[in-house]
C-alpha cells in the first residue's frame, strides 16, 4: 500500500485506480436501482 508516500503521482495513481474499481461496480449493477448502488453515492 502506497497510501503514505507524499508524492503526488502516486496519490493520483491511487485515486484513478479506486475510480476504475467504483466505475466497474456501477456498470455491473446498471439497469437496477439496487440499495447498494445508491449508499456508494451517498458516501
Amino acid at each position: 500500500m502506497q497510501f503514505f508516500n507524499p508524492r503526488l503521482a502516486d496519490v493520483q495513481e491511487i485515486m484513478e485506480e479506486f475510480y476504475i474499481l467504483f466505475f466497474t461496480i456501477k456498470q455491473m449493477n446498471e439497469g437496477k436501482a439496487s440499495l447498494a448502488q445508491f449508499t456508494l453515492f451517498k458516501i
